[in-house]
């Protein structure tokens, strides 16, 4: 089988490639050994959004849940078929930097030949020995859908943002929850979020403990114990961990490419996601550490794909693509978010100054901040509150246009929306100066 462009995984990232090369041209595939569409987040936003249903069945292993995650698996099934990319599932390794081999599900074996091969492979979650989840008492990401009935405490270990994702919800459902963190931060948060995310889960009563990592967790007589580097003890009904990933690209035989991992267990390449073998491209958490979060896997995807169809694109601008997680509150940020400098100026505000959708809504907690450079363009946001991620986006836009403080002080959004808090921000800056 012959194909001008082949991308290996279904996940967003290689979702988003298909499509976009399917715009240019007529013989795109996809192979995929899961169904197209998964996505390792999708679980967790299913249940951030169905709180109250959890509640009533005290479950989390819900028909329903299955239902909308199954829908949504189609519809992306559904896209891509439509845009004309033949679909193909099963296992994909190289045969050479041309050609790839499938195992189907069934043992059956095709080769397929490509002079552009677009690896969007995905990444898994790496625990150590003495702390990998049963499925039962210790859970991930990927088997807390299993979870059939809601314990009563559980202990979260990890700060990622599905750290931050799981202890909110946990929390929202009632449970006694302690977050055990490592004793410094997460660069890739700003520090207004985390101080502001921390207050906000003590308030509500999670218990949060920085110090030395976690040396081992165990089941006994039905509940868990957390063991820390310094021997301190902590137990709760169950665990939630999340400690980082690690691309999938041990099965592919990259040894038959003459392409070698480097450190981070990923590919280098350039710019335009091109490896050192041109013809293949890497995209997606397979690219980790370089991208992280869904966005840059399908903002990288949609590049990647352009140059390999041959078709003038610019590379990825990290600064104007926003991190966006978590729901009641929603947490963003964009671009430049650190305030320490002479040649940085920003303007934080409460989320709900001059908001008047967040008193409608009554959830008026939280802040805004922008960060603008010293001839006064805008580099930066962050933001926590109710509808965050739109007002994040809104100021990602911003910051691609390159517009400064007046000129977006000059705008007047659609009133009352969280899309105005930005322009309300600056245009109260404006008048004070």
């Amino acid at each position: 089988m012959n194909t001008d462009i082949l991308i290996i995984g279904g996940g967003p990232s290689g979702v988003e490639a298909a499509l976009t090369a399917s715009v240019y041209s007529n013989n795109v595939t996809l192979v995929s050994n899961e169904s197209v569409g998964d996505w390792k987040s999708g679980y967790t936003n299913i249940f951030l959004e169905n709180i109250e249903e959890i509640k009533k069945k005290g479950s989390f292993s819900l028909e329903q849940f299955k239902t909308i995650y199954n829908d949504w698996v189609e519809q992306q099934k559904e896209l891509l078929l439509n845009a004309g990319v033949q679909l193909v599932t099963g296992f994909a390794s190289f045969v050479n930097e041309k050609s790839v081999k499938v195992i189907g599900h069934k043992d059956q074996e095709m080769i397929i030949h490509s002079n552009k091969i677009i690896i969007a492979t995905g990444s898994h979650p790496i625990f150590p020995d003495k702390i990998k989840p049963d499925g039962k008492y210790i859970f991930s990401y990927e088997t807390i859908k299993n979870l059939e009935e809601i314990p009563s405490s559980i202990i979260v270990i990890g700060d990622s943002p599905i750290g931050y994702e799981m202890v909110n919800l946990f929390m929202q459902l009632g449970l006694s929850v302690t977050w055990l963190l490592p004793e410094n931060q997460n660069p890739l948060l700003d520090k207004d979020i985390i101080e502001y995310m921390h207050s906000f889960y003590k308030d509500n009563g999670v218990q949060i403990v920085s110090g030395p990592w976690v040396d081992k967790v165990y089941s006994n007589n039905g509940s868990v114990k957390v063991i820390r580097e310094d021997s301190k003890t902590f137990e709760a009904d169950s665990v939630f961990v999340t400690l980082g990933f690690r691309p999938n690209l041990n099965s592919l035989k990259l040894e038959n490419t003459n392409l070698e991992l480097n450190p981070y267990h990923s590919l280098d390449c350039n710019e335009y996601g091109q490896t050192l073998n041109e013809s293949i491209y890497i995209t997606g958490d397979a690219l980790l550490p370089v991208s992280y979060t869904a966005i840059h896997g399908i903002a990288r995807a949609r590049v990647v794909a352009l140059h390999a169809a041959g078709k003038k694109t610019d590379p990825i601008d990290i600064h104007t693509l926003p991190l966006c997680f978590n729901e009641n509150p929603q947490i963003g940020a964009v671009g430049q978010f650190n305030t320490v400098g002479k040649d940085i100026n920003f303007k934080k505000i409460p989320y709900q100054t001059r908001h008047f959708k967040a008193f409608m809504t009554n959830k008026r907690e939280g802040f805004l901040k922008i960060v603008w450079d010293r001839d006064g363009i805008i580099v930066g946001a962050s933001c926590v509150g109710h509808q965050a991620k739109e007002v994040i986006a809104t100021i990602a836009l911003i910051i691609k246009l390159n517009v400064s403080i007046n000129q977006a002080a000059s705008f007047v959004s659609v009133h009352p929306s969280a899309s105005e808090l930005p322009f309300i921000a600056l245009q109260n800056y404006i008048k004070s100066i």
